[in-house]
């Protein structure tokens, strides 16, 4: 079965607003983790939160939420 597509998993995680768009990036890699639901390490969450600056309703929180659910 085909994964989600970077663009799928940008739109779920509510990162529409990152412009990257290589399944090369650190973003996408981590997207894929947290949606097959792997934990995330410190170093993952401290990448996340740089990528999402201040948003209020950020990728970032809903995916730490979701991995340590």
């Amino acid at each position: 079965m085909k994964g989600k597509s970077f663009d799928e998993l940008k739109v779920k995680y509510k990162a529409t607003e990152n412009t990257e768009t290589s399944t090369d990036s650190h973003l996408y890699k981590l997207l894929k983790k947290i949606d097959g639901g792997s934990q995330l390490g410190d170093p993952d969450i401290k990448v996340l939160k740089k990528l999402d600056g201040d948003a209020e309703d950020c990728f970032a929180r809903k995916a730490v939420c979701k991995t340590k659910s």
